[in-house]
């Protein structure tokens, strides 16, 4: 269960960046579009129609787009982790913290998981249910052939089929298109010549095609509802668009076309996703033929619309992909990590096992690092990793953990502008404690651990109920070091259950040996905590 738990906050935490953000980024773009076309009515509609299909191949582009360009700018900035025993002092401790008991504690990665896994399992049902729309259109065309319905041919790689199943004119195919018209149609010259020259219109604007992507788009995203809504739209402006150059053709009577189309809006549709029909919603009747008053004598540019319709999508790919790139290059997620790791030296005790770190070709050692965690970003031009031989070929056996190397815009004047320190520095001659109940937790000379990491390791017991189980993660034992090296008031403020809580405590409170701490040079009682990570091989 805690495996289980733990890959779906991992997959949450991944989704987050390379899923969720871009997602975020389109819906607030989709939303302003949205509202711009509602109230554009002089906008012709083939504008609008790719403007529409602009939106919905922007939000899959973008994503992957995104997730190239983190992938790009992450390769050469891999984080280094802490050691697997590491004393960090102080850690804030509440009395909410102090109150949490050993178990599974489960973060907000693992809820934005669960949801990411629910979205997968409905576009992957989506898909499904397209896929057989496209399989039961294809049966369909081979029922229509084998049992001898009237076709003909109407141009290079069209061909066009009557049948009684079919109540409106629909249009379906990628190489070889097919229009199937209803059978009554052979026996009405001027509807058949009207319904055809509205299918062949789609045909040369390619709009078999568009819809098809259009609806892989909606099945791997059926779970948004801005979706939905550009799928809408974008079938009730592709049919305005063909109504429009349709009756350009001045021996096509306006009033008969009407007439056609609202014979056709009480009709059974067939497999509306696998195919665009003639009449896609009775609803939209109305505003057609309104449109087509108003716009009939109006000859909007394809061309125009679609470059607009391009540049709109390449803005929206634009956001959603560099929605974490600051100017220098880097994410601003990696610096804010980086830096969260670089903490004040009384926060992190840096032994053999961490990597060498390199400001503008300084070493700094463990009384200088803390200056990373308060570096603005601004100034960091670049943050590079070297490991293995690449890290000891430069720094010899000092870099043996790997070396971070960060290279810093006008050093001087980052090092003057440095961030404010969140906690508050302590003043110069702070009073003396009494010795009475007072324990501290943050002192001038920290308590350190004497037991070498190597032995405290091997004392440390991995529980066979937890090993079985697939349990890791990490467990932070609280207890305070007292003025003479002991250790008492063991408390478990974050553990992972079966056993190892346990086991952390039993190992610190054995073989753990600290120097106690001092203030004003007398030792104090100070509380600290340990954590100790399970992992398995």
């Amino acid at each position: 269960m805690a495996t289980f738990i733990q890959l779906l906050e991992q997959f949450g935490a991944t989704a987050v960046a390379f899923f969720w953000l871009p997602v975020a980024i389109w819906t607030a773009l989709a939303l302003l579009v949205a509202v711009a076309l509602k109230f554009s009515d002089n906008l012709a509609a083939v504008y609008k129609y790719h403007f529409c299909i602009a939106v919905l191949s922007a939000l899959p582009t973008g994503i992957l787009m995104a997730a190239f360009i983190q992938a790009f700018f992450n390769t050469a900035q891999q984080t280094f982790s802490v050691p697997v025993f590491v004393i960090q002092n102080p850690i804030p401790v509440s009395a909410a913290d102090t109150a949490v008991q050993s178990g599974l504690n489960i973060e907000p990665a693992f809820w934005i998981g669960l949801v990411t896994a629910l979205a997968v399992l409905i576009a992957i049902a989506a898909l499904l249910k397209l896929g057989f729309h496209f399989v039961q259109l294809r049966l369909f065309i081979k029922k229509v052939q084998t049992e001898g319905y009237a076709s003909l041919k109407a141009g290079s790689g069209i061909t066009v089929l009557f049948s009684d199943r079919v109540e409106i004119p629909c249009t379906f195919g990628w190489f070889q298109k097919k229009v199937v018209l209803p059978a009554k149609f052979k026996n009405e010259p001027e509807n058949y010549k009207m319904a055809l020259r509205h299918e062949l219109m789609h045909i040369r604007n390619y709009d078999n095609l568009i819809n098809s992507a259009i609806q892989m788009v909606r099945a791997f995203f059926y779970f948004h509802p801005f979706v939905h809504y550009f799928h809408k739209r974008t079938d009730e402006y592709r049919e305005i668009n063909c109504d429009q150059r349709v009756l350009k053709d001045p021996q096509i009577s306006q009033k008969k076309y009407a007439r056609l189309l609202f014979k056709l809006s009480s009709k059974k549709m067939f497999n509306q996703s696998a195919m665009i029909n003639m009449a896609v919603n009775p609803s939209t009747l109305r505003k057609r033929i309104q449109i087509m008053k108003k716009q009939v004598n109006t000859a909007p540019s394809t061309k125009r619309s679609f470059i607009a319709a391009l540049l709109m999508s390449f803005a929206f790919i634009g956001f959603m992909a560099c929605s974490d790139i600051t100017d220098d290059g880097l994410t601003t997620g990696e610096v804010k990590e980086f830096q969260q790791q670089a903490s004040e030296p009384s926060f992190i005790l840096f032994g053999d096992d961490s990597p060498l770190v390199v400001l503008n070709d300084e070493i700094m050692d463990s009384t200088k690092i803390g200056i990373i965690s308060r570096i603005k970003p601004k100034y960091i031009e670049s943050i590079d990793v070297l490991k293995g031989e690449a890290a000891t070929a430069a720094y010899g056996q000092k870099g043996k953990n790997g070396v971070i190397e960060i290279e810093l815009l006008a050093k001087e004047k980052a090092m003057q502008d440095l961030k404010t320190p969140q906690a508050p520095q302590p003043p110069q001659s702070p009073p003396t404690p009494t010795m009475g109940d007072d324990v501290f937790v943050s002192v001038q000379e920290m308590p350190e651990l004497e037991t070498s990491r190597a032995e405290l390791q091997s004392h440390v017991n991995y529980p066979e109920s937890c090993s079985e189980a697939g349990i890791e993660g990490t467990v932070i034992v609280q207890f305070v070091v007292q003025p003479n090296g002991e250790t008492t008031n063991f408390n478990v403020i974050k553990g992972i259950g079966e056993g190892c809580d346990e086991a952390a405590m039993e190992a610190i409170k054995k073989y753990a040996e600290f120097t106690p701490g001092t203030q004003d040079g007398e030792k104090v009682p100070v509380r600290m905590s340990f954590p100790i990570t399970f992992s398995l091989p």
